[in-house]
């Protein structure tokens, strides 16, 4: 995975550490935002959607499906020494 600029905090894929744009000033991303943010596959994140470990949201009657930021902040889990 691509990281940001020199100095930044390596949590934002280098296109939104770039750019300065994205979903994830709105609190939501899409499946590709979040696997790279979490460096994971697309289908990891989708397999931790279907079994329920990660909440998602239908756009409507799209197939559009958004994730919060702050719930892929909560599947980390400190390492123990």
């Amino acid at each position: 995975m691509k990281r940001g600029a020199k100095g930044d905090s390596g949590r934002r894929p280098a296109s939104i550490a770039a750019t300065g744009r994205g979903t994830e000033s709105a609190g939501y991303c899409s499946k590709e935002f979040a696997a790279d943010y979490m460096d994971m596959s697309v289908k990891s994140i989708e397999r931790r959607i279907s079994d329920g470990a990660l909440p998602a949201f239908r756009v409507g009657n799209t197939r559009t499906v958004r994730i919060k930021i702050c719930d892929l902040d909560a599947m980390m889990v400190p390492v123990q020494p």
